[in-house]
């Protein structure tokens, strides 16, 4: 078979062990020159990440064994470095096939090389590949004149290298609606952002003419204006791509960043912030800080999708009986307790009376609840018991009259001068088994210390005691 000169594009179906990729990731650091406890600390942090991933499906929960879990943060530089590994021990090292290749280049899992073989070396070489790491398994396409990689395609052509824009013909070219709600900065900048990725692909400047007007129809077919769109590309027209294709240094900013969730009030924020900061800029010990008005970020608000779409489908409800669906505080009909149960679907907050929806049905025999205890001044307590409601209120029944000054309840209920008859009480939230899993006992804890702060039943306004908020760390 004759010698080939052509481009090849590799991608890769990986999954990569975990045991070997700390290896690597541990030969890594050793080049570093990192601290020896660091290093422990980092290895560790990755061995949960990569050994204590697990998902649900129909119920069940399966633990990955191999590979990362998708959407993983550390997913990129872990498949680099080990897919890094595997060039400097099976490619860059091999005598027979690495002389063959006269352009290697890599983007994570994706190669893209130029073989000057045979095809039937090229063949035996992506063999040779395959048969190094069981989990890792490279597929092969290539042409003699030109090939797509990622959202390129690369042309060979008496010689020399031309690329242009590639898209799939699946590919809808859903641009972002101008009249979505999102900040005009970024409606602004997404056909300049799309206009200077056309110039940095395509390499010719008839073809470039040619991709920008086919761009431009598609952002007016979104709906974006005439003009915004011919100055984006006048704009782009006017830098080379030889400067969009060199690498520059990242401009470091002293400015502070104003982190504020998107809303119709972002702009006139940002007019007061402006005009007012100087008032800062006076203050000599924040002067170093404040030298200039801050950059303002934002965080996009809540959307149609994070309300309708959840990642987690939970299990259909069962049909049960007429109280199934029923929510609040309901007495249990079988326990001495039930006549001091505040039977109600609803309770207020104790000093500005916000009412608050009962979102579960709870009764006296009711486990791991967050409750809340009313004495005949107003005052309240919330608690939390993971055994049944009425054992519980029991046992702070008998406090009251036994008179226990290690209970804050039947202290107060002492210093008040009340009667234990007048205790009331009622659940206001029941803490589910977690879907996903997790410690129940310690969820409730949080559950019963954010309704303390947010009812701010805390001493003197209530009757609980300073907490440690050492659950949520």
């Amino acid at each position: 078979m004759s010698s080939v000169f052509q481009p090849i594009a590799v991608m890769l179906d990986t999954v990569l062990n975990p045991i070997v990729g700390i290896e690597v990731i541990t030969a890594a650091m050793a080049d570093l020159g990192l601290p020896g406890g660091v290093v422990d600390l980092l290895l560790q942090l990755l061995g949960w990440i990569l050994k204590r991933n697990y998902f649900l499906f129909e119920g069940k929960f399966y633990e990955q064994s191999q590979g990362t879990s998708m959407g993983s943060n550390v997913a990129p530089a872990y498949a680099n470095l080990y897919m890094a590994h595997f060039e400097d021990n099976f490619v860059y090292n091999n005598q027979e096939f690495w002389p063959l290749i006269l352009m290697w280049l890599r983007y994570i899992d994706n190669l893209f090389f130029v073989w000057q073989g045979t095809e039937e070396s090229l063949k035996l070489f992506v063999d040779h590949l395959n048969s190094r790491i069981p989990t890792i398994k490279f597929t092969l396409e290539y042409d003699r004149n030109q090939i797509h990689f990622l959202d390129v395609t690369v042309r060979l052509q008496d010689g020399k290298f031309s690329t242009d824009i590639y898209r799939k013909p699946t590919d809808r070219i859903t641009y972002l609606n101008p009249h979505s709600f999102h900040p005009p900065s970024t409606i602004k900048g997404l056909p300049y952002s799309q206009m200077l990725r056309t110039r940095r692909i395509v390499s010719e400047d008839d073809k470039f003419e040619e991709r920008a007007e086919e761009m431009m129809t598609h952002f007016e077919s979104r709906g974006y204006g005439t003009d915004m769109l011919e100055t984006a590309r006048e704009k782009v027209k006017g830098t080379s791509r030889t400067t969009l294709l060199s690498k520059k240094a990242k401009k470091k900013s002293d400015r502070l960043p104003f982190v504020t969730t998107y809303s119709r009030q972002s702009g006139r924020v940002k007019k007061i912030i402006y005009r007012h900061w100087h008032l800062l800029q006076m203050d000599q010990r924040l002067k170093p800080w404040v030298a200039e008005p801050p950059m303002m970020a934002y965080k996009r608000s809540s959307n149609l999708r994070d309300h309708l779409v959840h990642a987690l489908i939970e299990p259909q409800k069962k049909q049960g009986t007429w109280l199934s669906g029923a929510k609040g505080m309901f007495k249990c009909g079988r326990c001495v307790n039930c006549n001091f149960v505040m039977r109600t679907d609803k309770f207020y907050h104790p000093m500005t009376g916000r009412e608050y929806e009962m979102t579960d049905y709870i009764n006296c025999q009711t486990d791991y609840v967050i409750y809340m205890v009313k004495c005949p001044c107003g005052k309240v307590y919330v608690g939390e018991t993971t055994r049944s409601l009425s054992i519980r209120i029991g046992e702070h029944r008998s406090d009251v009259r036994l008179k226990k000054h290690t209970s804050p309840l039947a202290r107060h209920f002492m210093e008040a001068n009340h009667q234990v008859s007048q205790l009331k009480f009622m659940g206001i939230e029941r803490v589910r088994t977690p879907t996903r899993g997790g410690n129940r006992e310690i969820l409730l804890k949080q559950r019963e210390l954010k309704w303390i702060y947010r009812l701010q039943t805390l001493s003197p306004n209530g009757l609980n005691e300073d907490r440690e908020l050492s659950l949520f760390f």
